[in-house]
């Protein structure tokens, strides 16, 4: 904090804090930060162990007590995968879907918008709250 003394000269007003204030606003921080990196870690192991797991060889995948990192990295996995499977149909048919539900959402949800915000009628917030509801779940 800075104070104005008599003479016109600015000068620090320190306060002194408790040494358990102190610690608490130092740890806190810590302990939180903490927590949220050991969650993400938790979060992200399936994906890690997915990934990793592609790129072991089969009898690999299910020995005991299981290994994170493979013995020897299999990249051929992935060749032998796009050349089974028809990827190229797949990511078109993803891609025309996720378009034509971008195109859908929007023209609804932008009438909607627009008789929410314009029109009164009895009933109109429990149906708000009712679209919002249904946009929200996939």
């Amino acid at each position: 904090m800075v104070a104005r003394a008599a003479t016109g000269q600015y000068s620090r007003i320190r306060q002194r804090r408790s040494g358990l204030a102190l610690a608490r606003d130092i740890l806190k921080p810590v302990f939180v930060h903490g927590f949220l990196i050991f969650s993400c870690l938790v979060m992200a192991l399936p994906f890690i162990w997915m990934v990793l797991s592609s790129l072991k060889a089969q009898p690999e995948i299910f020995v005991f007590p299981p290994r994170l990192l493979p013995r020897a990295w299999l990249w051929q996995n992935y060749v032998d995968t796009v050349k089974a499977m028809p990827f190229g149909w797949f990511t078109y048919n993803s891609l025309k879907i996720a378009f034509l539900t971008v195109v859908g959402q929007s023209l609804s949800a932008s009438l909607a918008a627009y008789a929410f915000a314009r029109l009164r009628f009895p009933g109109r917030e429990f149906c708000f709250m009712l679209w919002l509801g249904c946009m929200m779940i996939p």
